[in-house]
């Protein structure tokens, strides 16, 4: 029994000290609690699966085709180049990974193109234009030099290394692989020879004049031999006067005159 009080007074004082002392453990522990669900392992939000992608999986190695293979001094090849989905593999199970199989597939491109350090141009076909382009997932064509020969293209491809996750629609971001360089695909700049290299521009009327055309080179890319008919044809241009060998018309032999047009079959 307590001076100055009953017992059930004393047991009430009790329940109140019983009653603070929960409070302040729960106000003491709460803060706590809340920091370490905000900080999962491996980073993120409270909730969300923590995925770690594994290594070893690389970009597919990119294709390319170039037309055509046999292209005239002066030309120009188009190029297409051909590249598959990259796929990562998330190597956590559980908690179960929202991407089917646990394989996510990211997007690749286009990152770099090399002729072999031969001096081409590559650019941009565009309504049968070309225009010089610096931006490797713009380009589509390309200028060789003018030298004749057998030359090499090959173009570079990387992943984009980022995902939609099913489920929650998040952006996240996944294993960032290396580029991968296609195989060289081989071509052939050809041209013909003429000999000898000048024809007098006004020749007596009714002579006749011999030449040589030689192509060159005489082996391509793939070891076979660039021979092959020369055809030369006359064809009207619209230049005005008198040519010496325009055909014979009252009409047309004062307005047009016949150039050459080459072919190679």
């Amino acid at each position: 029994m307590i001076e100055g009080g009953d017992e059930d007074d004393y047991k009430g004082g009790s329940s109140l000290v019983a009653l603070s002392l929960v409070i302040s453990v729960l106000l003491v522990t709460g803060p706590s609690q809340t920091a370490l669900m905000q900080q999962p392992p491996g980073g993120g939000q409270p909730g969300q699966h923590q995925h770690n992608w594994m290594a070893g999986s690389p970009v597919p190695r990119p294709g390319l085709s170039i037309s055509p293979r046999h292209i005239r001094r002066d030309g120009v090849v188009i190029l297409s180049p051909t590249i598959g989905p990259d796929h990562d593999t998330c190597t956590v199970y559980s908690p179960p990974c929202p991407f089917s199989g646990n394989t996510a597939v990211n997007p690749t491109r286009v990152v770099a193109w090399d002729d072999g350090g031969a001096g081409g141009i590559f650019g941009r076909l565009e309504n049968n234009i070309f225009y010089p382009e610096s931006d490797p997932t713009r380009i589509n064509a390309y200028k060789p030099p003018l030298a004749v020969g057998i030359y090499r293209i090959r173009v570079q491809a990387d992943d984009i290394p980022q995902a939609t996750e099913p489920g929650t629609g998040r952006l996240v971001t996944t294993y960032d692989d290396p580029p991968v360089w296609s195989d060289f695909v081989r071509y052939t700049v050809w041209e013909f020879e003429i000999d000898p290299h000048f024809v007098d521009a006004l020749p007596q009327d009714g002579a006749s004049y011999t030449f040589t055309a030689t192509i060159r080179p005489t082996v391509d890319h793939n070891g076979a031999s660039m021979g092959a008919y020369i055809t030369f044809g006359l064809n009207s241009s619209a230049e005005p006067g008198y040519c010496m060998n325009a055909t014979r018309t009252p009409d047309e032999a004062l307005t047009t005159c016949r150039l050459f047009r080459v072919s190679r079959q």
